[in-house]
């Protein structure tokens, strides 16, 4: 089974709404994604342990050029992480 930190599931589901939006005609206004950024913050999720460095790192190799290239479809430097 798959550990997933709650950092992790909340940049995934940011993730997934701006993607969305961007593919709808009427994109999520900032209002609407703050409130729904504000509602994953008040979900519990149960504590995991923190990911290995060494994890990390193949992780953060592995997706770099997929993140750079959704930075460059949004314009949008956040996903440069």
């Amino acid at each position: 089974m798959w550990e997933v930190d709650k950092q992790s599931v909340k940049a995934l589901g940011l993730l997934v709404l701006i993607c969305i939006s961007c593919f709808v005609s009427d994109p999520l206004p900032d209002t609407e994604l703050a409130a729904v950024e504000q509602r994953q913050k008040r979900r519990k999720y149960p504590e995991y342990a923190a990911m290995l460095n060494k994890t990390k790192a193949l992780l953060d190799e592995f997706y770099f050029e997929h993140n750079k290239l959704l930075a460059d479809l949004l314009g949008d430097k956040r996903f440069l992480w």
